[in-house]
């Protein structure tokens, strides 16, 4: 059985993205009837010979961050590029991971209504769309703190490797807070006042030495 995880991410090597595919791997290889191969769709001048590879696999996954509640345009390239195989890949299962540092799981439903309409455009068995908030900065965090979602994800790829599909209990889980409430959104608020969520962000203005900018707007002017 030919698993071939495509990598979404404009980052690839060491990417939010990677952290989560490793995840699934981990959980996939105790089943060892399967082939698994890793691509990063940055490398833009491989996409011809990633489509042989995406036609001639068993299962296809697609894990991408959110981008302006859509797909990084290296994604959306590779999709445009599979349009010469639109209805020709029958037996081909598709499944895709979309998550976002967004802690709610609604800000992806939308891209999830395009793959779902994408994989009925391909002919492909649609496995569905494990969507997963609140992974900004995921890959750096201590393990201890996410080792939850990784149990998760682990056991995804495991009755994937079983079962040829994702398990939809599992899917919901990582889905996480739909939308937050009220209260949640009132605590946000306060936080946001704190600047405590931007700790990360100014870190890295100071680092490419752009503190002192980070409210330009040459656009603006």
């Amino acid at each position: 059985m030919q698993l071939t995880i495509f990598n979404g991410s404009p980052r690839g090597t060491g990417s939010n993205s990677d952290l989560l595919i490793q995840w699934l791997v981990e959980g996939v290889r105790q089943n060892s009837n399967f082939r698994i191969d890793m691509l990063y769709l940055n490398k833009n001048r491989n996409h011809d010979s990633y489509i042989d590879k995406f036609k001639t696999s068993d299962i296809v996954l697609v894990v991408f961050p959110l981008y302006t509640d859509c797909m990084p345009g290296i994604t959306m390239s590779f999709m445009e590029k599979l349009q010469p195989l639109r209805r020709s890949l029958t037996g081909l299962k598709l499944g895709f991971v979309v998550h976002s540092g967004f802690p709610e799981a609604i800000q992806s439903r939308q891209v999830e209504k395009y793959l779902e309409w994408l994989t009925e455009e391909l002919g492909t068995d649609y496995l569905g769309t494990v969507v997963m908030g609140g992974s900004e900065g995921i890959s750096k965090r201590n393990q201890v703190l996410i080792r939850k979602k990784r149990m998760l994800f682990n056991e995804l790829g495991r009755r994937l490797s079983q079962a040829d599909k994702f398990d939809a209990e599992l899917v919901k889980k990582i889905a996480g807070i739909e939308k937050l409430g009220k209260f949640s959104v009132c605590l946000l608020q306060i936080i946001i006042k704190t600047g405590l969520l931007n700790i990360i962000m100014n870190r890295r203005f100071k680092e490419k030495n752009a503190y002192r900018e980070r409210f330009a707007r040459p656009y603006a002017e």
